[in-house]
């Protein structure tokens, strides 16, 4: 369902995740919200958690996904 993580950095929400919840049915560019996810992420939830804790769900979130680490 999710596509790699097209922005140039690691975050904790991808433009895929967000388009799909989004309410709306229409076609939705992921160019355009690509930004406003890594100015969400730094003005709000970054702050909101601490920094320490942000960089660990976003290394945890990141992997990449093998047989070995499937399961």
């Amino acid at each position: 369902m999710y596509r790699i993580n097209p922005l140039m950095r690691d975050v904790l929400i991808t433009t895929d995740e967000a388009i799909f919840h989004a309410p709306t049915k229409q076609q939705v560019d992921p160019r355009a919200i690509q930004n406003s996810i890594i100015v969400a992420e730094e003005r709000f939830i970054r702050p909101a958690i601490c920094d320490d804790f942000y960089e660990s769900l976003v290394s945890l979130k990141n992997t990449d996904v093998t047989d070995a680490n499937k399961a």
